[in-house]
């Protein structure tokens, strides 16, 4: 992992907390004697030194500092427990481990596994258990991002692109002008910034002794910084962009950090226990980069509530167009990569709002010496790691842990991914359709000249209407890539038409006056108005998921038809030969699944259901298409 990327406060807190009480060697004991505030380097029974980090990390209530309690409140969400036992090996650099070797390799405290609602897995170690507060190191930066798209919906904040001193004037002549909300999230501010954990005269070391100190107030340094490029030019990790963060929601709430998560995230998440901000106890101004300690079931619950779009229990906490944009690539945020042959996922990371994103959806909390929340929303997954490397930032630790969470997730996710589920239970409708005699001499060569142009006929009357249907889908989009991916939509529709219609329908002698002419068949009517009716009415994922049996339909029957014998000479493999060419992971279809995936997540269980209904009646439209015209079923004279 680079280090400027996610070695976010290591010396923050090996200065403040390290608790460097000489010819203290037994990590039991939690005598406080001095703190050495001054140190760069971890000491004998510092806080992060094995074997001591065993103890501090999960005890920090009990070190002489400032808790800034965040108190929960009943009622509690409940998982649902488990008595099944849940094991799996995972390959790592060529070798094969068991996750009870991991657990040891990595030092872990606690880990849980969420698939939905359901506890998986729920191990401790080293004296750690269900009622452990452990610390967050730099997952607290994904707990700012949440507050802040909370005080944006509660118009507090008013729009990520507000300046930054619309609500801290004071920085108007520091390097923050003209920095936005969106730029700080992005961690593309432009200001300098020296965050070597390494060097004791860095501007991340003074901040970190003014923190455990109390002199300077933390939010001075950000007053002191200087622009050295534009604000949005590019990604660059700095922890003075949270910090300011967390100032603003302090003067747009006029609430205290703290007490704005206990009444708008805690006290909702329907946690077990209280948590709470860390500082020294002479320092006005709480730390929005770190310093947070909770339970490892209530991280899960806040990995599970970003996991359903910002919701827990049906009750909305944040919105899903919050949970989208901060894990949605956008202007500086760091693009995530495809992983190497070397399973190198600590090179490939990138980032959004206060959240580290892989490839495929995934995105992480994440904090020094091991500390993460990986969320899969695909396979439904949320698992919460608390570790004590004896490393802050090691490629090989992150690697290894992010294989062992994306190899747990294929494993439980693999047969739950709702857009497949979906697809298998409206098979046999797609069988049916398959196995209608259209197809069935398409396939041969077979189908008859005239009911093949019928076909074209009706089907171009078809695709004007679902650019018709597209078009309300735009402009009910919820955001930008939504408007930006149904355009793509529409234009792919017009090609469709270019290639592969308009050659049919000059082959076939079909004139445009005889399109002009034509009348849309009763099932093509009926299809056509179903879906206009459920893209007008129904939200957007509804009306979204009513158009995909279409695509869905012709991609299978490409694959299907493509690996039957073809025959020799027919006049329609052409048109077989345009759908279903590509590999599913490479389709077009996959993308348009994947898409509707993301807006499924966000939305509610009853809009689910909807959405399943809305996929199996257009399936049934999608039959009485294919078979009407085959036997030519137009109005009654």
């Amino acid at each position: 992992m680079k280090n400027w990327k996610l070695f976010p406060l290591v010396w923050m807190i090996l200065c403040l907390l390290s608790v460097a009480q000489v010819g203290c060697k037994d990590p039991n004991r939690l005598d406080i004697g001095q703190t050495n505030t001054a140190s760069a380097v971890p000491e004998d029974g510092s806080l992060m030194t094995q074997p001591y980090s065993f103890r501090y990390f999960r005890n920090t209530e009990q070190l002489n500092l400032q808790l800034d309690w965040v108190h929960r409140t009943a009622p509690v969400f409940h998982f649902k427990e488990t008595k099944d036992v849940f094991t799996v090996d995972y390959t790592f650099h060529g070798e094969r481990h068991t996750l009870d070797e991991y657990f040891k390799r990595s030092f872990v405290l606690g880990f849980l596994v969420l698939h939905d609602d359901q506890i998986v897995l729920e191990k401790y170690f080293h004296d750690s258990g269900p009622e452990t507060r452990f610390i967050s190191n730099s997952m607290a930066k994904s707990i700012i991002s949440v507050l802040t798209g909370i005080a944006i919906e509660r118009g507090e904040v008013k729009s990520v692109d507000d300046p930054v001193t619309l609500y801290l004037p004071f920085l108007s002549e520091s390097g923050f002008k003209g920095v936005t909300v969106k730029h700080l999230l992005q961690m593309a501010s432009g200001v300098g910034w020296n965050e070597d954990y390494m060097n004791p005269d860095s501007d991340f070391s003074h901040f970190v002794q003014a923190w455990a100190q109390g002199k300077p107030a933390l939010i001075e340094f950000a007053a002191a910084c200087k622009a050295v490029e534009p604000p949005g030019t590019r990604f660059e990790y700095q922890s003075i962009n949270t910090q300011v963060l967390g100032q603003i929601l302090e003067e747009a709430t006029g609430m205290p950090l703290n007490k704005y998560c206990e009444r708008e995230l805690w006290q909702k998440l329907g946690t077990d226990d209280d948590a709470f901000f860390y500082r020294g106890k002479q320092q006005p101004d709480i730390l929005a980069a770190a310093g947070f300690c909770a339970t490892l079931r209530d991280y899960g619950r806040f990995g599970l509530m970003m996991m359903n779009g910002g919701r827990l229990d049906d009750d909305e906490i944040v919105s899903g167009d919050w949970v989208r944009m901060s894990t949605t690539i956008e202007g500086a945020s760091e693009l995530p990569q495809p992983v190497g042959p070397d399973s190198k996922y600590s090179e490939s990371l990138g980032y959004a709002y206060q959240w580290w994103l892989l490839d495929g959806g995934v995105y992480m909390a994440m904090g020094i010496y091991g500390q993460a929340i990986y969320i899969d929303p695909t396979h439904r997954i949320v698992i919460v790691q608390t570790s004590v490397w004896p490393e802050p930032d090691p490629d090989k630790g992150w690697d290894e842990m992010i294989e062992v969470t994306t190899t747990i997730a294929g494993k439980l996710g693999s047969s739950e991914h709702f857009m497949q589920r979906v697809w298998e239970e409206n098979y046999s409708f797609y069988q049916k359709i398959l196995n209608l005699p259209f197809n069935q001499e398409l396939l041969s060569g077979e189908l008859d000249e005239e009911v093949f142009k019928d076909y074209i006929i009706q089907d171009y009357h078809f695709l004007q209407n679902y650019k018709r249907v597209y078009g309300i889908l735009l402009a009910k989009a919820p955001d930008e890539t939504a408007m930006q991916f149904i355009a793509n939509l529409i234009k792919g529709i017009d090609d469709e038409i270019e290639c592969i219609h308009k050659t049919y329908i000059e082959k076939f002698h079909i004139t445009r006056q005889e399109l002009l002419n034509s009348t849309p068949y009763p099932s093509t009517e009926f299809y056509n108005s179903f879906l206009v009716k459920t893209a007008t009415l129904e939200p957007f994922e509804i009306g979204l998921m009513a158009t995909l049996p279409c695509q869905w339909v012709y991609y299978q029957l490409g694959v299907d038809m493509n690996q039957s014998a073809q025959v020799q000479g027919n006049k329609y493999q052409a048109w077989i030969d345009g759908y279903g060419d590509e590999p599913w992971e490479n389709s077009e279809t996959k993308e348009v699944v994947d898409f509707i995936e993301k807006y499924m997540r966000a939305t509610t269980d009853e809009n689910r259901l909807k959405m399943k209904k809305a996929f199996e009646t257009a399936m049934k439209l999608e039959y009485m298409f294919w078979d009407s015209v085959y036997r030519r079923v137009k109005w009654i004279e």
